[in-house]
């Protein structure tokens, strides 16, 4: 069983763009604020289409960031930003723990 490394991180962006098979992806932009990697930059990307896929909403919801439709991705990048969430990396896998608070992306530069 691999070993799982819990991690504090902050939001410093999100986006949607299109991957190269043309389905969108939304991204969201992490940077570590505690342990050894402090201050490294994580990236979290969600394939989706006219639907919204459960792992995405419940990944938002976790963030305080409840959405119902892909018509609202794009409007949560400056709600996104600053929240701080714990994580646990697994295998080159990062998944989204729960609410932590906010905080100021720039201080953890």
């Amino acid at each position: 069983m691999a070993e799982v490394e819990r991690q504090l991180a902050i939001v410093t962006n999100s986006c949607c763009e299109f991957s190269g098979h043309g389905r969108p992806i939304f991204i969201l932009f992490l940077r570590l604020v505690s342990g050894m990697d402090k201050g490294k930059n994580l990236q979290k990307t969600y394939p989706y289409g006219e639907e919204l896929p459960d792992y995405l909403r419940r990944d938002l919801l976790r963030l305080s960031c409840p959405v119902s439709s892909p018509k609202d991705l794009p409007f949560l990048k400056d709600k996104l930003r600053g929240v701080m969430v714990r994580i646990a990396l697994e295998d080159g896998k990062i998944h989204i723990n729960d609410y932590f608070g906010r905080g100021d992306p720039n201080k953890y530069q």
